[in-house]
């Protein structure tokens, strides 16, 4: 599989293809036991998470991974901390500077959200936004999402999906693990569909139709596809 900066790659399967797996190998919490994953055309191998990050590589997983009883700027610094102070030895958190940037970044995710406020008060999409305004503190070249919208309101998925929009105006790379096959169908360039922890059939969304295309999904998520 591969996807291109300022595309959107949709990965759909049935339960226990592998989606999670696959992207917690993209995103160096397992390594693989084979083939090779290439960024910006060179090989890269992932032993720890800290190795993605730095290559660029954001998961947002789908459980969020969020702390409950830190506010939303502590959450969106979370391990890298804004500080001052000039001693090598002893410095202060410089809460309002993180509180600064964290309004920013979340304002230019569409949102106005209180950054003082804790991640328990925060709605489902609020949430979701907290996640990828982290992720984008990191300057990521490819954002991984794995079920962003599992939990969220109608509404909210609109939101998501606007943002995932925005994502791939900045230039960024997605690969979007989603069960919604509209909203793939609405956000990515491309679907590849896996079985049994394989890519059985890969296809671009531009001009077929939507039943088509959840027709082609279905039939390759169950084998039949396979099979001719």
């Amino acid at each position: 599989m591969s996807v291109d900066a300022a595309q959107c790659y949709g990965l759909v399967g049935d339960n226990g293809a592998g989606k999670s797996t696959m992207l917690k190998i993209l995103s160096g919490v397992h390594a693989p036991d084979a083939g090779q994953i290439r960024l910006e055309d060179r090989t890269v191998q992932f032993q720890r998470e800290i190795d993605a990050r730095l290559a660029g590589v954001e998961m947002i997983f789908q459980d969020l991974a969020l702390c409950e009883d830190l506010d939303a700027a502590a959450n969106i610094f979370l391990g890298r901390e804004r500080r001052k102070g000039k001693s090598r030895w002893f410095s202060f958190l410089d809460h309002a500077r993180m509180h600064k940037d964290a309004e920013e970044v979340l304002e230019s995710l569409g949102s106005v959200m209180p950054t003082d406020r804790q991640v328990q008060t925060l709605s489902g999409g609020e949430r979701q936004l907290v996640a990828v305004a982290r992720a984008l503190e990191f300057q990521p070249k490819l954002l991984l999402m794995d079920e962003p919208t599992a939990a969220l309101s109608v509404d909210k998925v609109a939101v998501l999906l606007d943002l995932i929009e925005r994502l791939k105006e900045r230039g960024v790379a997605l690969i979007l693990v989603s069960h919604r096959f509209t909203d793939l169908i609405q956000v990515c360039d491309n679907i590849g569909v896996l079985l049994h922890g394989q890519i059985v059939d890969e296809f671009a969304v531009a001009g077929q139709s939507v039943d088509d295309l959840t027709t082609r999904m279905v039939r390759q998520m169950s084998g039949i596809g396979t099979n001719g």
